[in-house]
């Protein structure tokens, strides 16, 4: 009975749990598809507001595209242009730039001897730069106001006051404007007066041309600046003045010319060196050597060969005494060197000679030999020069002719001094059967060589005002030229006769 009341009681049991197991999982079940609901729920609700939200935004934006659409077609403005008390607002750019240049018309013009030329309108460059200016400032301005919150924009919460932008034209300083106004002027329409200049040489008469000097007009600039401003302080923007010139005389007439440096050298007794020195002479004279232009004696004279009529003669080359067609052209150089030094002329190139020249003091001497050594000067003075020379009587002479570079009274020249001596060079020895054997005899003394430095010296009335350094020149000497017998011994005497 035991066994079966347990049995009993463990089925009654068994079925007990069974049906609590069974609730308890229908009530889980039962969450979980509650729970499910909740989600659902919430997902639904979230997308409503999602799209309720956007919906509401896209309905803003419409409200305000249309509300700035409506305040665009209504043109309210909120930034004013006034530029010298006009209101500039409702013009473009270019246009508000018109408006003024119209209100301030400019046509002055400036005429003489029947030709016209419009003056420059000075407001111009005035008027851009200013309406430039206020409208660059409106438009930032702009930007600003443009720049409100969305709240404001969208409930048309405008501000009330108004931006005005005001500027003053004023007027330009027409004073500086008016100096180069009348300046162009008279450089369009001033004629310069021609001064007389040397324009070729006559070689029969051995004088030198020259052009006519003419009267120039020059405009009163000063009267026609006057008249400038005078017109444009009474606002007369139409006026039509009158230039008016006066004569301006030639500052250099013919009678202003003359010989503003000489020179004169003796040549030898030599034929042929005389004959070099006249066509070396004959090539320069009648040269004409323009304001900045340079003279080349090389150039100017040429090669100097037979078939032009130079004759061979002595000459320098590489510091030897040699026979050269030419020979002796180097005095016309130097005579000529010269004459530039005393005429205020610069020296370009200048050599001196290998050997101390003989016709002028040493240190004041220009060798030349065909292309180099050359000598060059150029002409520094404000009109043309002219070089004249002669050759008569073995006298070398040459001037330029021109208008004085120096004051009235004052001379230029060159003065040199010997600072030291060089010893001379070995002597030659000549073989010379006729002196005694063993002997020696000097057929030519030597000579030292020398250095000497030159200046150039400015006076005036007898006094030196100014003294310059101008270069050093070193001279070879000459050897010494020794006839001698090393070779030719005497004969022995013949035996004597025996009388015995």
């Amino acid at each position: 009975m035991a066994n079966t009341s347990r049995r009993t009681n463990r089925k009654t049991t068994g079925k007990k749990n069974y049906s609590r197991n069974q609730s308890a999982v229908r009530n889980q079940s039962g969450r979980r598809k509650n729970s499910r609901k909740r989600k659902k729920m919430l997902y639904r609700r979230i997308t409503v507001g999602v799209i309720a939200a956007a919906a509401l935004f896209l309905l803003l934006f419409g409200v305000l595209i249309i509300q700035k659409q409506i305040r665009a077609a209504s043109k309210v403005d909120t930034v004013l242009i006034y530029v010298d008390g006009e209101n500039l607002s409702d013009m473009p750019r270019e246009q508000a730039k018109k408006f003024l240049g119209d209100k301030y018309a400019w046509n002055m013009t400036v005429s003489y001897n029947e030709q016209s030329m419009p003056i420059e309108n000075p407001f111009t460059d005035a008027i851009n730069t200013v309406v430039n200016r206020a409208f660059n400032d409106a438009e930032l301005v702009q930007e600003r106001l443009d720049r409100k919150t969305f709240w404001n924009k969208f409930f048309g919460k405008e501000e009330t006051e108004q931006v005005v932008i005001r500027y003053e034209l004023g007027l330009p300083d027409i004073s500086e404007i008016a100096a180069s106004l009348a300046s162009e002027v008279a450089a369009q329409w001033s004629v310069p007066a021609k001064n007389c200049v040397i324009t070729g040489y006559n070689a029969g008469s051995g004088l030198f041309e020259f052009s006519q000097a003419v009267d120039g007009k020059e405009i009163d600039e000063e009267k026609l600046k006057t008249d400038i401003l005078n017109a444009y302080e009474s606002q007369d923007y139409q006026a039509a003045l009158t230039a008016h010139a006066y004569s301006v005389e030639p500052q250099i007439l013919s009678t202003d010319y003359r010989v503003i440096g000489s020179y004169t050298t003796t040549t030898t007794n030599n034929q042929d060196r005389n004959t070099n020195v006249r066509l070396a002479a004959e090539a320069v004279n009648g040269q004409i050597i323009q304001p900045g232009e340079q003279f080349s004696y090389n150039t100017v004279v040429g090669e100097r060969t037979a078939a032009k009529g130079y004759k061979p003669a002595a000459a320098y080359a590489n510091g030897e005494t040699v026979q050269e067609y030419g020979g002796g052209v180097c005095q016309v150089s130097s005579t000529l060197y010269n004459a530039v030094i005393a005429a205020g002329l610069q020296t370009n190139e200048r050599t001196g000679h290998s050997y101390e020249p003989t016709y002028v003091t040493p240190g004041q001497d220009a060798t030349v030999s065909y292309r180099k050594p050359d000598f060059v000067f150029t002409n520094t003075s404000e009109v043309p020069v002219g070089i004249r020379t002669s050759f008569q009587n073995r006298t070398m002479y040459v001037e330029i002719f021109g208008v004085p570079i120096l004051e009235e009274g004052t001379k230029r020249y060159m003065e040199s001094k010997q600072v030291s001596l060089l010893d001379p060079p070995a002597p030659t020895y000549v073989e010379d059967p006729a002196v005694p054997y063993g002997e020696e005899v000097v057929a030519k003394n030597a000579t030292n060589g020398s250095i000497w430095t030159t200046d150039i010296v400015l006076e005036k009335d007898g006094e030196i005002l100014e003294r310059t350094y101008l270069h050093r020149t070193n001279y070879k000497g000459h050897a010494a030229v020794i006839h001698r017998n090393t070779q030719t011994p005497p004969a022995e005497p013949a035996p004597a006769d025996d009388d015995d």
